[in-house]
């Protein structure tokens, strides 16, 4: 499996988000909140035997409860800083290579945290159908920021005051709820507009585009960093949408272009005139198995 992020550099972070934890705790000692690590065992349940042992699973009471072990998992951070400094490194090493780790600060327990992730776990969509979200996937979690409303935002994060995560490049981002943290959570459950459900899957394209290029051509993943890897496949993928097609292999023909020859793919004299000149996305896929060998070199 291939994760286009780079792998955490636990030195650098580790630091940085203690800091961070510290910061808060400070503007607020008269309540102080707790800290959590939000665990995406989906990646790797065997996490539950070890850090994650004694987490929360968030899927519990949900329709996902049968998942059992993939369920992602609230552990909580130690409240004396030197034990939560050993804690932190422990669980960034474990996964340092993996988009499964993320933390919070609430003032409510692990449980009551769970029940209002709960309402996010499951969204409606327009059609009437359910969208599993991956929120303590590091991945998808901006692009699911970045889509709710403020609404939204204050409907089903309101337990909580910060959220923070590493970016695809390995930097410490946050999220900060522009209100005071609620002291309860919600059970209603969060419901999707056609352009947020638009957005989400939209977000996800490369990723998955990815994870085939890598399973059928791993050489290719190799020349690039992991995060320009994933903005190469993206542009691949959108500039065959501009054209009107959403013909996977040819994204696939495309993206395979776009990682060997790096960032100006696209205006290489050849690869420039086959997008252009193709009149479908089967004609695509041919101009790009025929461009001549000097391309790929």
């Amino acid at each position: 499996m291939y994760f286009a992020i780079t792998p955490l550099d636990v030195e650098a972070i580790a630091p940085k988000l203690l800091a961070a934890f510290d910061a808060v705790k400070a503007s607020n000692p008269a309540s102080p909140p707790h800290f959590y690590a939000l665990v995406d065992c989906a990646f790797d349940a065997t996490i539950v035997n070890r850090a994650a042992k004694a987490g929360v699973a968030v899927y519990a009471g949900t329709d996902l409860a049968e998942l059992g072990e993939l369920s992602p998992r609230i552990v909580a951070m130690a409240s004396e800083r030197s034990s939560r400094e050993t804690q932190l490194r422990s669980l960034l090493r474990s996964c340092a290579t993996m988009p499964m780790f993320s933390f919070i600060a609430s003032p409510l327990s692990a449980q009551a945290l769970a029940q209002g992730f709960a309402s996010m776990v499951m969204a409606n969509t327009p059609d009437g159908l359910a969208l599993t979200l991956r929120f303590a996937d590091t991945r998808v979690l901006p692009a699911l920021l970045a889509t709710l409303t403020a609404q939204q935002q204050q409907t089903h994060l309101a337990m909580l005051s910060y959220w923070w995560w590493s970016d695809r490049d390995g930097q410490l981002q946050a999220f900060q709820h522009r209100n005071p943290p609620a002291a309860s959570v919600t059970t209603e459950v969060l419901t999707l507009t056609d352009a947020q459900f638009a957005q989400l899957v939209t977000s996800g394209e490369a990723d998955a585009l990815l994870g085939q290029l890598y399973e059928a051509r791993r050489e290719m993943v190799r020349f690039h960093q992991p995060y320009e890897n994933h903005a190469l496949v993206e542009k691949a993928i959108r500039l065959v949408q501009a054209r009107g097609w959403h013909s996977v292999p040819a994204q696939f023909r495309l993206a395979s272009v776009a990682l060997v020859i790096g960032e100006g793919f696209a205006t290489v004299p050849e690869v420039a005139a086959a997008i252009k000149d193709a009149t479908s996305a089967d004609d695509l896929i041919t101009r790009i198995d025929n461009l001549p060998a000097h391309v790929w070199q």
